[in-house]
């Protein structure tokens, strides 16, 4: 197993990982902000999502299901709220997760040699030297470190 694969098995881990801690979080709780935790479930699931669909538009071949209000509501420095109504149901959550995730790995396999040791847009540019060091990072620790707040969530609200 090359390096690529070994970073894309990490992320389809962490995809079965998000599935498995929302299970059994019930719907009514999926934008609850126990003890000042305010990253909840559902701004979670959504935030990871849109990071999914940067790293396809990285590589020049954006998610079609992307929203004009995607970064401001989802994105980096976005404040999650408790109103259910700005997110998804937590079924909605994961297909587009999942359905995203399986966009990335064939994209990131088709096109990383070709896109990689680019320069990132602006404002990315200043993250990282190249759109190869934003996606592995994206691919390889952005979701776990999410997964771990969820988890911390989950603690605080008494679903663990």
């Amino acid at each position: 197993m090359n390096h690529l694969e070994r970073i894309l098995d990490l992320y389809s881990a962490s995809l079965n990982d998000f599935v498995e801690a929302v299970a059994r979080i019930p719907e009514s709780a999926m934008t609850a902000q126990p003890a000042g935790l305010v990253n909840h479930p559902a701004w979670t699931l959504s935030h990871v999502a849109h990071a999914a669909a940067f790293i396809t538009t990285l590589l020049d071949e954006p998610c079609d299901d992307v929203g004009d209000q995607d970064m401001e509501l989802y994105g980096p420095g976005s404040v999650p709220i408790a109103d259910p109504s700005r997110y998804a149901t937590k079924a909605e959550l994961i297909s587009r997760l999942t359905r995203r995730h399986e966009i990335v790995e064939r994209v990131v396999r088709a096109k990383h040699q070709d896109y990689f040791s680019k320069t990132p847009p602006a404002p990315f540019d200043q993250f990282a030297p190249s759109v190869g060091r934003i996606i592995v990072y994206l691919l390889a620790a952005h979701e776990s470190y999410h997964l771990g707040q969820l988890m911390d969530w989950k603690r605080s609200a008494s679903l663990t």
